[in-house]
């Protein structure tokens, strides 16, 4: 949960809404909080649950944070309420025997898990409150990825509207189960929120939720309050006295800005204010203007990277995870796998991210050409940088020569092991891919001939055929012989024109089972 400092949450607490929806009344089975992008739904979240956690009555609480850019899976959303809810019943001594029978068997199933978690909160419900805390919810399947085609989105959707129409049917059958939802108010999540799910006659029904919209002025308050709190903290209370210098200076900072509201904006700005050593540096920075929007930020912040990759050219690059992490704020977050602190991932930080950093590129549909009016500018973000990454790691001498097998799970090129090369799965696998993002590049057109042509073409082969599972997936249910092949694994702009007979040359050899073969076990 994310730390909130005194008095931010204040107006959620006192407002009669919520307090109703604390106090169990029968028209109040739901409480949905919404709000824009970076307004601090996830910090009123996490006071929420606070609030609740330290009720005089001790009620449980059980809370699940989806977050941008992430897979969103039910199943594991599933077996995570069980887990808190399996805690609560056991410290409460209330588990059953029903619930225990469903723990056994509910192990990979949905549904089977939906019947284990129906018992606990059952269970749960019959010793005291029990509130169910969903953070984020518009946020599945927000963003288009080149692990998730459009099918898998789409079942995302399905999967994230059954688990809200499930939690609303556990609501409406169990009195003492409070559900609280915090998302941005769209008209997807409003139909997850208000689909039928079924009465006790199993008449068509919905359920009853109240919308708490984040008025503006209380989130702008909010943010004084954080960012007056955030310099306090830093350099001591008893620096400022009554504070009554500070507020002014805050306030201030908030007359400057477009996005007083935003506790994103917000978190940024206290970043930069804790750098400073002294109450005078405070004052001097706050003077000398920090970034007036979200945008604002990211593009200082963007502009700052540049300078450092021109700075690098003439020393040692930017390597491993912990200097990437530190050097891309605020751009990225990063998530580990396992106890291993350098074995996991880089995500987009928000949203606000994303839209960002397609509004300053030169991606077709969705970006602009250039920064500025001026268009011998060039963009701030390269579309096309992907796809040259991606061809000209693959087109390295290296890869010359098809790789050697030394054992099943080694294979070299050279001397070097493969598993070793970072960046050579997702470049294999994905380079097409961003030559076509989200268009045919004519720009590539010469280097793919080139690339297609080259002894490195036929070691990416191999390398899909080993490290990348279904690359090569027939499609059984053409009803075409001629299309009943290989899927596409080439950019699209070879389908016509002058490289037409490359395209059909590179399906007739894969379709060739000796030539797979070969592949794997050379």
């Amino acid at each position: 949960m994310m730390n909130n400092h005194k008095g931010t949450c204040d107006w959620l607490l006192n407002d009669t809404r919520f307090q109703s929806w604390i106090a169990k009344s029968e028209s109040d089975t739901c409480l949905w909080l919404t709000g824009p992008s970076g307004v601090g739904k996830t910090f009123l979240s996490s006071a929420a649950i606070e609030h609740v956690q330290n009720l005089p009555d001790r009620p449980g609480a059980v809370f699940e944070f989806v977050h941008f850019g992430h897979i969103f899976q039910k199943l594991e959303v599933l077996q995570r309420l069980a887990s808190g809810l399996l805690k609560r019943v056991d410290d409460c001594r209330a588990l059953t025997e029903a619930a225990i029978s469903f723990r056994n068997r509910a192990r990979q199933d949905a549904e089977e898990m939906k019947g284990l978690v129906t018992e606990l909160l059952r269970a749960a419900a019959a010793v005291g409150k029990i509130f169910l805390f969903i953070d984020g919810i518009n946020e599945v399947a927000s963003e288009l990825s080149y692990d998730v085609n459009r099918k898998q989105l789409d079942n995302e959707e399905k999967e994230a509207k059954d688990l809200v129409g499930f939690l609303l049917r556990c609501a409406q059958s169990e009195p003492n189960v409070r559900l609280w939802f915090s998302s941005q108010s769209d008209d997807r999540t409003r139909g997850w929120l208000e689909q039928d799910v079924g009465g006790h006659n199993l008449m068509a029904s919905k359920a009853s939720v109240v919308e708490l919209n984040i008025p503006e002025i209380q989130a702008r308050t909010s943010v004084a309050k954080f960012l007056k709190a955030t310099i306090e903290t830093h350099l001591g209370t008893e620096k400022f006295g009554e504070s009554a210098w500070l507020s002014l200076e805050v306030g201030k900072l908030l007359l400057k800005t477009r996005a007083a509201d935003s506790f994103r904006w917000a978190a940024m700005m206290a970043e930069a204010i804790n750098t400073c050593a002294s109450v005078e540096e405070v004052k001097q920075t706050i003077e000398k203007g920090l970034p007036s929007d979200l945008s604002d930020l990211y593009s200082k912040s963007l502009q700052r990277l540049q300078n450092l990759d021109m700075s690098d050219q003439t020393k040692r690059q930017c390597t491993g995870y912990s200097r990437l992490k530190n050097r891309c704020v605020p751009f990225v977050r990063y998530y580990s796998k396992d106890s291993k602190d350098t074995n996991g991932v880089f995500r987009l930080a928000h949203q606000s991210v994303h839209l960002y950093l397609l509004s300053v590129s030169n991606h077709p549909k969705r970006g602009s050409s250039t920064t500025t009016g001026n268009s011998s500018q060039p963009p701030m973000v390269d579309a096309t940088f992907l796809a040259n990454s991606c061809l000209n790691y693959l087109f390295q001498n290296r890869y010359a020569r098809t790789l050697t097998k030394e054992s099943a799970l080694i294979f070299r090129a050279g001397i070097e092991d493969v598993r070793k090369h970072k960046f050579l799965q997702y470049a294999a696998k994905y380079w097409y891919r961003h030559v076509d993002d989200p268009e045919p590049d004519l720009r590539f057109s010469h280097l793919v001939e080139c690339f297609l042509r080259s002894p490195q073409f036929i070691t990416a082969i191999q390398i899909q055929s080993l490290f990348v599972p279904g690359h090569f997936i027939q499609d059984l249910d053409c009803d075409d012989p001629k299309k009943r092949n290989i899927k596409k694994n080439l950019p699209a702009s070879l389908v016509s024109g002058a490289y037409v007979k490359l395209w059909n040359d590179y399906h007739e050899f894969l379709a060739e089972p000796l030539s797979m073969e070969h592949f794997e076990y050379h």
